[in-house]
């Protein structure tokens, strides 16, 4: 049953022929900013399909988005992204265990917001590689002046010369049902960056780039079930990508790659923070 709240791209002149180019007519419906639906057919798409904000997506049965060759410009078939604001620095050291920071001046921050806490100094987290850079998520359960509370304990000690603080402006997705084939120059399927609250129900995704799916720098996911499957190359493929991402749940479904079916790392942009709080349960993994 389809609803009535959801927009439907053929609305916006989508044909979902397989044949036609519906990229235009796709972000126009996604940039109302409203939930959207892809209806059965095949949307080819030769562009990226940007996110303006927080967006649910659903896919109706035998809906799918065909993303053939065009001008992504080394970007996703779907991308959705929020960005960070640097506030002001820490007053004082914090510990390891601890459940609040003090700032140098009232930093602009409320209950439920996201900090950002960074070193960018090289290897700062490890020395194994250069771009294992110290710092963590962390969400506030209060602000009193220069006193902020945290919602959980410090995964890490951070000195005030040290480190950066930002906020988090995030994106939260919603992907219901996400049938994507890759067959062009897209780098992948589906990212997220600076994503909180992202939740994607089974992904059906055939790809022979970079990745399936990527999270970079999110907090707080959940992906259950699916299929994702990258035939790639045996280069720099991979189904599912956790970059620099803290508290994402893997709830089954398989994953298949020609080099990692799914890993998690990390970049060297700003923020980059070591992964943690990741879990994969009863999923399927494998590769060749």
């Amino acid at each position: 049953m389809i609803s009535d709240a959801l927009v439907n791209v053929k609305d916006y002149g989508a044909a979902g022929d397989g044949t036609t180019d519906d990229t235009t007519a796709i972000q126009a419906a996604v940039n109302t900013g409203k939930e959207i639906l892809i209806p059965a057919g095949t949307f080819r798409i030769t562009d990226t399909i940007t996110f303006p904000g927080d967006m649910e997506m659903v896919f109706d049965d035998g809906g799918k988005i065909l993303a053939d060759t065009g001008t992504y410009s080394g970007s996703y078939a779907l991308r959705a992204e929020g960005s960070i604001t640097q506030i002001s620095d820490l007053g004082s050291n914090a510990t390891k265990g601890d459940t609040s920071l003090t700032f140098a001046s009232a930093p602009s921050l409320a209950f439920d917001d996201t900090i950002l806490i960074f070193n960018p100094t090289d290897s700062s987290w490890s020395g194994f590689r250069t771009n294992y850079k110290a710092g963590e998520f962390c969400h506030v359960e209060g602000v009193s002046g220069t006193t902020v509370t945290l919602q959980a304990p410090l995964f890490d000690s951070y000195v005030v010369a040290d480190v950066d603080v930002y906020k988090v402006n995030h994106i939260a997705i919603n992907l219901q049902n996400p049938t994507i084939e890759n067959v062009g120059s897209a780098l992948g399927s589906i990212y997220v960056e600076f994503g909180r609250n992202v939740q994607i129900t089974n992904p059906q995704i055939k790809d022979a780039n970079n990745s399936c799916i990527a999270l970079r720098r999110c907090v707080d996911g959940d992906i259950f079930g699916g299929r994702c499957v990258n035939e790639g190359d045996g280069g720099d493929d991979y189904a599912l990508a956790i970059g620099n991402s803290s508290m994402i749940t893997i709830h089954g479904g398989s994953y298949y790659a020609r080099r990692h079916a799914t890993a998690t790392g990390g970049d060297a942009e700003v923020g980059c923070v070591p992964v943690r709080g990741v879990k994969f349960i009863g999923c399927r993994i494998s590769n060749d």
